[in-house]
């Protein structure tokens, strides 16, 4: 491979006081990443993978460059990763971060996203499948490989909670900047979304009295965790509804700024369909579309997609369907649950924290209305008891077809 077609590990070597920033924007997270300056986000990405990688997985595959470019496949895998680690960038921007410190790139102007594009599409997918797999480690129990940049790598999952605006409180927990209240971070540490964490939760809720047996439709924001956990405790009986705004906003993350309004407006329509066959094949359609050039967003899609027209399979359409299909009435009790814990100054044990937001879902409960489209339950309770008993609906329409 040409000189000018290398990315050596030296061109992408890092000083000492760029690996002190880049560390410090681990720490800070997305914020301080968009506030680190260009040469330090230049060269993020072989940090995370060695160059030499690329090189190796191009050889895996036979991949050699046809004749020579200025984006050789090496250079556009480069590109392919900045992509995704600087999703919410424009390409060219990405494209220009790379391009710029390699010395025959810089002297003919960065690429256009044109070229891009089709440098892309010379590079076989099975290249960027090898860098992914040589880079892949199964979680360690111990040793180096848990660290990043001298940082001990760990999953954490939380919420934030609105503290009463005291002396007292702005002295023991921080103020966000531009926030009118101090604020308590309660954060979980350990595995995404637990399995036996939801499992467990909805079986107190079947001991405490909750009753699946004549069908149940859940509504859920999206989680593995959580739809496993369902079914385990409920089995067939339970119809699992996926939130399709969670859905939207999920997909929406992994499309560039200029492809998401497109995208949206095909996935509401195909998901607003009341015909569920029908706007099942709409969204399969869209995620073949978008698998090519944002891979990411046709899985994201494409996870869960059954789940995401369970209430029009079930019969139901116009008002509940729309209030049927978000998790949007629960979400507003937490809100209002969250907002209530503000007047808390000292949280003194854990059962202090379940009694708070008992006290605050009662709170929310003076807010709670009819459901939107209520007219429509006894439809929903009779297509819910024909799921949950498949064998006695199809006996009822046999004998009424004999009849």
């Amino acid at each position: 491979m040409a000189d000018s077609a290398m990315v050596s590990a030296h061109a992408m070597q890092q000083s000492a006081d760029q690996q002190e920033a880049l560390r410090a924007a681990v720490v800070g997270g997305p914020a301080a990443v968009g506030a680190l300056d260009e040469q330090v986000t230049g060269r993020l990405w072989p940090a995370l993978v060695d160059p030499q990688v690329i090189g190796q997985a191009l050889a895996a595959v036979g991949h050699v460059d046809q004749r020579r470019r200025v984006l050789t496949a090496a250079v556009t895998a480069m590109i392919v990763l900045g992509l995704c680690l600087f999703r919410r960038d424009s390409v060219a921007v990405v494209t220009g971060r790379v391009t710029a410190r390699i010395p025959r790139t810089r002297i003919e102007g960065a690429p256009s996203a044109a070229a891009v594009s089709k440098a892309r599409a010379r590079v076989p997918a099975t290249v960027m499948h090898q860098v992914f797999t040589a880079c892949a480690r199964q979680m360690p129990t111990a040793g180096a490989e848990c660290y990043a940049f001298g940082l001990l790598v760990t999953a954490i999952d939380g919420t934030v909670l609105d503290l009463a605006d005291t002396d007292s409180m702005r002295q023991r927990f921080a103020t966000p900047s531009g926030g009118r209240f101090p604020q308590a971070r309660m954060v979980a540490l350990g595995s995404t979304e637990n399995k036996t964490v939801a499992t467990h939760l909805l079986a107190d809720l079947v001991d405490r009295g909750l009753e699946a047996g004549d069908g149940l439709l859940v509504v859920i924001d999206g989680a593995k965790a959580l739809s496993a956990a369902v079914t385990a405790v409920f089995g067939a009986s339970a119809a699992i509804q996926r939130c399709t705004l969670h859905k939207r906003r999920n997909v929406a993350e992994h499309l560039p700024e200029t492809e998401r309004d497109w995208v949206d407006t095909k996935l509401v329509r195909a998901l607003a369909n009341p015909d569920a066959a029908a706007g099942l094949r709409d969204v399969k359609a869209l995620a073949t579309a978008l698998e090519r050039s944002h891979p990411g967003a046709a899985a994201s899609l494409r996870e869960g997609m059954e789940q995401l027209f369970t209430v029009a399979r079930l019969g139901i359409t116009g008002t509940l369907a729309r209030t049927l299909t978000t998790s949007n009435p629960i979400e507003s009790m937490i809100s209002i649950a969250r907002a209530t814990n503000r007047n808390v100054t000292r949280w003194r044990d854990g059962q202090m924290v379940l009694r708070w937001t008992a006290a605050g879902m009662l709170n929310a409960q003076r807010s709670f209305r009819r459901v939107k489209g209520y007219k429509q339950m006894p439809q929903l309770t009779a297509a819910l008891h024909r799921h949950a008993h498949p064998s006695t609906a199809s006996s009822t329409e046999t004998a009424i077809t004999a009849a």
